[in-house]
């Protein structure tokens, strides 16, 4: 009875033993076939693509030869186009260029120019060192009341004032800041300033050593008359009008 019970167990295991490894080949069968079958699609879509591009590859170069033909004419044909834009710019920039010399030419005035004699150039000279050098001077106690603030110099008269009186390092103004009296109250170009309101006064103004400003209750319309007849009459103006 041992003997048949060994038999059937063995028997048994050899059933199961194949029936495995026909499985096991049956499964490899079918995953082959899938893959085959999975790939046979992608080689025909890689065999079209390569007909395609060997397709395109012999049209192209018939289309090419024509393509480069024509953008070699267009590219020439737009250089020439460029090329004549160009000479008409450089062209009207001249022609602008010397209608603006022209009319400036035309409109150009003779500015009044003052000829110092070299003594009063060396006295200008002088004045603007001694300017450098000039302190500034302040009215009594003027860092301590507003209204005093930008008031000019005044003497103390105070009878017991200390900078009257040079107490505490306090001293009034002394001797020797002046500018030289040939040069002074002349404006820095030389000329001596006229104030005027209207064009009635240009008529006594001497050209050559005075130069005027216009007052500043003057309005636009008078102002402009004052310029003009200035011009006509070689007057210079110390501030002119700024047109923008």
């Amino acid at each position: 009875m041992a003997e048949k019970k060994g038999r059937k167990t063995r028997s048994r295991k050899k059933k199961t033993e194949t029936e495995k490894s026909e499985k096991v080949e049956k499964s490899e069968v079918t995953e082959k076939a899938e893959t085959k079958t999975e790939k046979a699609p992608k080689a025909k879509k890689k065999k079209e693509k390569r007909e395609a591009k060997e397709v395109g590859e012999a049209k192209e170069p018939k289309k090419t030869k024509e393509a480069e033909e024509a953008e070699t004419k267009g590219e020439e044909v737009e250089e020439k186009a460029q090329e004549a834009k160009e000479e008409k710019a450089e062209v009207e920039a001249i022609e602008a260029i010397e209608a603006e010399v022209e009319a400036e030419a035309e409109t150009e005035e003779v500015k009044p120019t003052l000829k110092l004699d070299p003594e009063l150039k060396r006295l200008m000279k002088v004045r603007i060192r001694q300017k450098s050098r000039k302190p500034e001077f302040k009215r009594y106690e003027s860092h301590k009341k507003l209204r005093l603030r930008d008031k000019s110099w005044r003497r103390p008269r105070g009878m017991d004032n200390k900078m009257r009186k040079r107490i505490a390092g306090k001293k009034p103004v002394s001797v020797g800041f002046g500018t030289p009296a040939a040069v002074r109250n002349l404006h820095p170009s030389g000329y001596r300033e006229v104030l005027v309101s209207n064009p009635a006064e240009l008529e006594r103004i001497d050209a050559e050593r005075e130069a005027i400003r216009v007052a500043s209750s003057v309005g636009l319309k008078k102002r402009l008359v004052i310029e003009d007849k200035a011009k006509e009459l070689g007057i210079k103006i110390l501030n002119p009008l700024k047109v923008s």
